[in-house]
């Protein structure tokens, strides 16, 4: 499978701008497949999608993490990997209805 492997820097205040970065680039062919601390994304090669991006800080109990991430499923949500305590999830924009968790 094709993969592309880029350099980005976001600090925690560009959290929404990260998320509009992964949708352009699933848009364009590319699904996020994990991020490596410096800000190194890699990317497969994926249909191109419109496909919606949220990252969420979990902070809480590894006890209470299925149910955290049973809450995001059941909205419909994808995980799609996550880093330093920020997950990664995504979404069809078309079936996406305009609320973040």
């Amino acid at each position: 499978m094709d993969k592309k492997v880029m350099f980005r820097f976001y600090t925690i205040a560009d959290y929404l701008e990260e998320e509009r970065f992964l949708r352009k680039q699933h848009q364009s062919g590319y699904r996020f497949v994990k991020m490596i601390l410096p800000g190194i994304y890699v990317f497969e090669k994926c249909l191109k999608e419109d496909m919606i991006y949220q990252l969420d800080f979990y902070d809480g109990k590894a006890s209470d993490l299925d149910s955290y991430m049973k809450m995001f499923n059941d909205c419909g949500w994808e995980y799609c990997g996550d880093c330093n305590n920020w997950k990664y999830f995504r979404n069809y924009f078309k079936k996406w209805n305009k609320r973040k968790i």
